[in-house]
């Protein structure tokens, strides 16, 4: 009787202590996000608590827009002064103009993109518009060969590797970074090895990799080209294709160490890492009810490796680890738990849910035959013709005509020329059931491509997942109601994560997608809130800038002369 009273006891207290350990971190959510002024060296100017309006928002693998608004005050520039110093850019030692927004472990870091000073009878106000740190990694080009002086010689011509997505476009970035950083180096046999780099410091670089072995990296492999494309427009395709995660996160003095054994960063450091919070590839929540739970599933590709298909992982349910972390918080890809359920009691302020149709059921590209194919029949032309030819006697004069294939390949080489396997056509099976009998028929990846080569699957690829059926919902939520919105263990989900959603239409039946657009608001009238997008509805997209995107890209690949991938 008394260990059964003992553990009661226990239990007494363990749901004494849950329960005030939950009340701290809900207490915790009211408190405004920590927004800091650093220069171009990041060295710390001021802490803004005087903020009219603020919005951050974070875009999956892309730059967000953060706004700004202060007020100033000509006779009490003491109180306005990051104002002030923000607007007097020949004062304040550099051009540039940094921000870091902290709340609840997540981290918005940017740099200026312009300030406005709006003079108005109700006071004056300094608006500032900052670019999100992902923006430097459109300005990271990567060279054909970064180990050769870029204004002597790039040979090869193109930038070429090969290997698991993660572990090869943050071995690209690295290489790149360390093209600008520093000259004279040898390549060691793994570069995201920081072992392998002795002697060599990287804790004064403006942007680091976090490192990462290439034997754990599970990610589906791929292979990278570039001719001096940005980082982000040559992982873009890759990135959206395995569906992964860039995390930039700038490390300040007092952070923990952005990896095991990291020595110690500049304060500033831009740190990135490659981040696999999909799990769509090994297993995870697509969908599912409020009654059976959320289904598993596994992805796979069919029909040229083109279409996805998803099996159901059945059997014994096993308990995810990840989740017996004290004091920690998170989604794991692999299981997310997440729903936030439409109805008369629900953390959701407003939401919008939009369902988008299939698009074509065949996908096709090309114009250009495949690698080798025009060169096998003008050499087969050729050789027939010098046969042909030696074999045709001149009456009366002993000898024969001579070679005729190169003037017969001049005469029919444009009959023959690009004819052979000049396109790439994938029906997608699996779609066409779905969609029905009056279905639409075809697509054509715009632009001119080779068939039959890699970027032809890559633009296959990319055509079938902008025309996928897609269910996308964005939500205005209150933080806590009832999961807890934050990072680094301090909340349930965070921006990348699948979240799920109902429908009150739609009864019990959950969703589950990616947060593609996370957005941290509040003002001095108004309170801080949340706004999430899940899903992707790239359909929406201007028709012209779509297509114009494709074709400039269809149109890099040719100019990089990499037609043999």
């Amino acid at each position: 009787m008394t260990a059964v009273a003992e553990r009661v006891e226990e239990l007494a207290d363990f749901r004494a202590w849950a329960r005030e350990l939950r009340d701290d971190r809900i207490a915790q959510r009211s408190l405004p996000p920590m927004v800091r002024l650093w220069d171009g060296n990041y060295s710390y100017r001021g802490r803004c608590c005087s903020e009219l309006d603020a919005a951050f928002p974070w875009e999956l693998n892309d730059t967000g827009i953060g706004d700004l608004t202060l007020p100033i005050d000509f006779d009490d520039e003491r109180a306005t002064f990051l104002a002030h110093w923000i607007l007097d850019e020949e004062a304040r030692g550099t051009r540039d103009v940094n921000i870091t927004v902290d709340k609840d472990g997540g981290r918005w870091s940017g740099l200026m993109e312009s300030a406005t000073l709006n003079r108005d009878p109700k006071g004056d106000t300094v608006t500032v518009t900052f670019k999100h740190d992902y923006e430097h990694l459109k300005n990271v080009h990567c060279a054909p060969n970064p180990f050769l002086p870029m204004a002597v010689v790039q040979f090869p011509k193109v930038f070429m590797l090969a290997g698991p997505a993660i572990h090869t476009l943050k071995t690209a970035l690295f290489l790149n970074l360390l093209r600008l950083q520093v000259t004279g180096f040898s390549l060691p046999a793994d570069p995201l090895n920081p072992a392998a780099w002795t002697g060599m410091t990287f804790t004064n670089w403006p942007i680091v990799v976090k490192p990462g072995s290439i034997l754990e990296d599970s990610s589906p492999w791929t292979i990278v080209t570039s001719r001096m494309k940005s980082w982000h427009d040559m992982a873009a395709p890759v990135l959206d294709d395995a569906e992964l995660y860039v995390e930039c996160r700038r490390w300040l003095t007092g952070d923990p160490p952005p990896w095991d054994g990291a020595p110690t960063l500049r304060n500033g450091t831009l740190v990135v890492d490659i981040i696999d919070k999909s799990g769509f590839r090994e297993g995870t929540s697509l969908a599912g009810s409020l009654i059976t739970g959320l289904a598993r599933t596994v992805a796979d590709t069919i029909g040229d490796d083109v279409e996805d298909s998803y099996d159901l992982i059945t059997g014994e349910p096993t308990p995810p680890e990840g989740y017996r972390i004290p004091n920690q918080l998170r989604t794991l890809a692999a299981h997310p738990h997440v729903v936030y359920r439409d109805g008369e009691v629900t953390g959701i302020q407003q939401s919008s849910f939009t369902r988008k149709a299939a698009g074509p059921c065949r996908i096709s590209t090309g114009g250009k035959s495949a690698p080798f194919v025009n060169e096998m029949i003008k050499a087969a032309v050729n050789y027939g013709g010098d046969v042909l030819g030696d074999n045709i006697l001149i009456p009366g004069l002993g000898f024969s005509i001579g070679s005729l294939g190169m003037a017969i390949d001049a005469f029919i080489h444009g009959m023959y020329e690009d004819v052979l396997l000049s396109y790439n056509s994938t029906y997608l099976a699996q779609r066409a059931a779905e969609s029905g009998w009056a279905r639409l028929q075809e697509t054509i990846v715009p632009g001119i491509n080779q068939a039959y080569v890699l970027s032809a699957v890559m633009a296959l690829r990319a055509r079938r997942r902008e025309t996928d059926p897609e269910t996308a919902f964005d939500l205005s939520i209150v933080d806590a109601g009832p999961f807890l919105i934050g990072d680094q263990g301090q909340g349930h989900w965070f921006h990348g994560d699948r979240i799920g959603g109902t429908n009150k239409y739609l009864g019990t039946r959950v969703f589950v997608r990616r947060c593609r657009h996370l957005e941290i608001a509040w003002g001095r009238d108004t309170p801080l809130s949340w706004k999430a997008q899940m899903g992707d509805l790239r359909s929406k997209k201007d028709p012209l800038s779509r297509g114009l995107g494709m074709l400039a890209e269809t149109m890099s690949w040719l100019q990089e002369g990499v037609g043999i991938l």
